[in-house]
């Protein structure tokens, strides 16, 4: 019986506690629950003794116009897109097959591969790994699978394409023939037009599709590409070994 008192404390905390919690419970279904008397008399003008007592809140509408987060201005340390080279190239240059090569001998990046036909693989590669993107020096070369191209041809050749030239390719052990070209008349083997579905890609990335550029989701998986790829039936560029 020594102990009794110290329960009866424990119990008289924890009922309290209990009675604290039902309290705030009954608080707020009271307060969600107003009635339309009680509605009314929210909405009812303040009596002549609140007047005399109570001040209006002027500093309240300039707190809610602060200016949002969105609208601050942007960092001036961040990169801005590669902006566009001027690069020589013959007025006459027009790719031709043997311009392509199996896939696998292209640099990768990030899933897709990459050249430069003209020789100005740096300059392609610069754009291609940037960050936030730029315009493609004339002569890259990109390719997601082995039957599908597009080349970036001389300032002028097709604008509404950002002068992308757009291929459909037939590949086998032997080489590549061209089945299909154009700056905005090919169509790939999903039905859509290549130029129409490349346009969707925001400015900065120069008709470059990826996942988040803007364009339409393709209707197939990653592990597909994959196999595509490595599926190039097209001879590999053989390495000098000596």
């Amino acid at each position: 019986m020594a102990s009794l008192p110290a329960s009866y404390s424990w119990l008289r905390t924890l009922a309290t506690i209990a009675t604290a919690l039902a309290l705030a419970v009954v608080l707020a279904q009271c307060g969600s629950d107003n009635g339309p008397d009680q509605a009314q008399q929210a909405e009812s003008p303040p009596s002549s003794e609140a007047e005399a007592t109570s001040e209006p809140a002027p500093e309240t509408p300039e707190a809610t116009e602060a200016p949002a987060v969105t609208d601050a201005p942007a960092d001036p340390g961040d990169p801005a897109p590669i902006p566009a080279v001027d690069l020589p190239v013959e007025p006459s240059w027009a790719p031709t097959e043997n311009d392509f090569v199996n896939i696998n001998d292209m640099t990768p990046v990030r899933g897709f591969f990459v050249t430069n036909l003209l020789g100005y693989t740096e300059e392609t590669l610069r754009v291609a790994e940037s960050p936030t993107g730029g315009v493609w020096p004339v002569g890259s070369l990109v390719q997601l699978v082995p039957t599908e191209a597009m080349i970036k041809r001389q300032p002028g050749f097709n604008p509404p394409s950002g002068d992308w030239e757009f291929f459909e390719l037939d590949v086998t052990d032997t080489g590549t023939t061209i089945r299909a070209r154009g700056g905005d008349n090919v169509v790939n083997r999903f039905g859509g037009q290549c130029s129409l579905c490349h346009s969707a890609a925001s400015n900065q990335w120069d008709h470059i599709c990826e996942q988040d550029h803007g364009c339409t989701p393709l209707p197939v998986g990653r592990d597909v590409f994959v196999a595509l790829q490595q599926g190039d039936p097209r001879p590999r560029v053989q390495l000098d070994e000596s």
